[in-house]
């Protein structure tokens, strides 16, 4: 049932408004692909059979979100943490709390400003140093 905008070469700057009534089951290996079948008006029978398509399908609402690199985070004593660059060689563990996750992106919630900038390769060193440096000071 989400809304699509459909346009064709054939017809250049057009394009058709319709809703999905299917999606498939299984990703074909060789194209990449999943077979999406849309509801659109064809009344003039301008699509014809074996038309390639673009496709644009509406997926939720647009919201801004600061994410970060999956590889960013580090588990500290069940506590999502960042290790957020200080300057100088000198970096700050940071609390965060995570909400969506897609493939390697995390969003943050809370605990993290935009433009921070956050250790993405060698977190889990940093990570390692400072459980060591607990267990030095019990």
């Amino acid at each position: 049932g989400a809304p699509v905008e459909v346009s064709v070469v054939a017809y250049p700057g057009e394009s058709i408004r319709g809703s999905v009534a299917r999606i498939g089951d299984v990703l074909n290996p060789q194209t990449r692909m999943i077979e999406v079948r849309c509801l659109v008006d064809n009344r003039a029978g301008r699509l014809k059979p074996e038309m390639y398509t673009q496709t644009k399908i509406a997926a939720g609402q647009r919201t801004m979100a600061l994410v970060v690199s999956r590889a960013a985070l580090q588990d500290v004593d069940g506590q999502a943490v960042v290790f957020v660059d200080q300057g100088g060689l000198r970096f700050e563990r940071r609390k965060v709390q995570v909400g969506r996750q897609e493939a390697d992106q995390v969003e943050i919630v809370s605990g993290l400003q935009r433009g921070e900038k956050v250790v993405v390769s060698g977190g889990f060193l940093l990570k390692s140093e400072m459980l060591k440096s607990r267990m030095d000071e019990e």
